[in-house]
């Protein structure tokens, strides 16, 4: 889960042997935090660096083509997605307080074009800190958040950013929304935000969004999820949401048409599985990384519930599939991306210095399996 203040250095853990296939590939640069994909291309973000990853054959991923930037020192890449030929990333300053008056989220435009060639084309610090944005048609919407001292509605909401331009983006407008807000997503004009009731609190909450009008969203009114943890992990799929924190529980988000009133519906994801770590959506499922007992895996679910019975059996997320990852792999920070049929997955600490790339067929969740790996 991640953590609202990071460490600024600690010595660099090195990679252990991996019984997976080991492929013929280039040795990564620099650590990666954040991953983005599209077609046959993956986009791996970290400390000012952005490398295009060329997944046309996935059992041999070639990295193709980098592009630096500058932000401080303190800012780590969050979040990363890509729309046409532009990737977005969103860098987040560790080192922000409460009383601190710097910029606390950054945000990088990536030309793709050319995989061989990226180029960085501009940059728009914001006041607000987020760990979470979503992009569409040009707009970015960033989950932000007044440092860690919300006491106005204006404190916390969806900070508007116009990139029709991405190499001048501008503050457009901003939106409140009655939770402190930790993730995001779209899908077509419709959203969901996901937040807390206070940010040192769980109380987690979530709202439909409407985009209609990308310049102006509107947002509907909270409603509360009965989760164990912050919502930090969320992905949409058929207009609908999964949204979970880093525990057990995880929160099936419907949105009600016309109105925005989103209805929310708890169950276990697995009762005996200890921590969550990423989760994606494709056309056929959720995908949610766990850990237990340092023994890592990822589950695929559909999003059906299967309700609780009379035996006492409480509410679960039916299993579609699972497979194993590296039981030693670094795992404090993951994110994962998705195309159709495969799905790409960051393993990395917490500092961005150790970090893997693993490619998974997902084109049956029911019989996952690695087909590649770039260290």
């Amino acid at each position: 889960m991640p953590a609202l203040f990071l460490p600024t250095a600690r010595p660099p853990i090195s990679p252990s042997a991996t019984p997976w296939p080991t492929p013929l590939v280039e040795q990564l640069t620099e650590g990666v935090t954040t991953v983005a994909a599209a077609g046959d291309f993956v986009y791996l973000a970290g400390g000012v660096q952005l490398v295009v990853v060329d997944a046309q054959d996935p059992g041999r991923p070639k990295p193709r083509g980098s592009v630096r930037w500058t932000w401080p020192d303190s800012v780590v890449a969050w979040h990363a997605e890509v729309s046409g030929n532009i990737v977005y990333v969103m860098g987040s300053d560790r080192m922000i307080g409460e009383k601190s008056t710097g910029d606390g989220t950054y945000l990088v435009t990536v030309d793709v074009t050319s995989p061989d060639k990226p180029r960085w084309l501009g940059t728009l610090a914001i006041h607000e800190m987020s760990f979470s944005m979503a992009v569409a048609d040009g707009w970015i919407y960033v989950a932000g958040f007044e440092r860690y001292a919300i006491s106005e509605p204006a404190d916390a909401g969806l900070v508007v950013v116009d990139a029709r331009r991405p190499e001048a983006m501008v503050r457009h407008g901003f939106v409140p929304v009655a939770m402190v807000p930790l993730a995001v997503r779209l899908q077509g004009t419709r959203g969901v935000v996901a937040g807390v009731t206070e940010v040192y609190d769980h109380g987690p909450l979530t709202s439909a969004l409407d985009l209609a009008d990308r310049s102006q969203p509107r947002v509907g009114p909270p409603v509360p999820m009965e989760l164990d943890q912050r919502p930090w992990y969320m992905a949409m799929r058929g207009g609908s949401a999964l949204v979970t924190g880093g525990r057990l529980k995880a929160a099936a988000v419907e949105i009600g048409s016309p109105s925005l009133l989103a209805s929310s519906t708890t169950a276990s994801l697995l009762a005996d599985y200890c921590t969550i770590g990423g989760l994606a959506a494709s056309e056929g499922a959720y995908f949610v990384r766990t850990r237990q007992c340092h023994q890592d895996r990822v589950l695929a679910f559909d999003g059906a519930i299967e309700t609780s019975d009379t035996r006492g059996i409480p509410a679960q997320f039916p299993i579609l599939g699972s497979i194993p990852t590296e039981s030693d792999e670094p795992w404090l920070t993951t994110t994962m991306a998705t195309v159709p049929g495969r799905l790409y997955l960051i393993g990395c600490d917490a500092w961005g210095k150790v970090s893997t790339l693993t490619i998974m067929d997902i084109s049956r969740p029911e019989a996952m399996r690695v087909i590649g790996r770039l260290d």
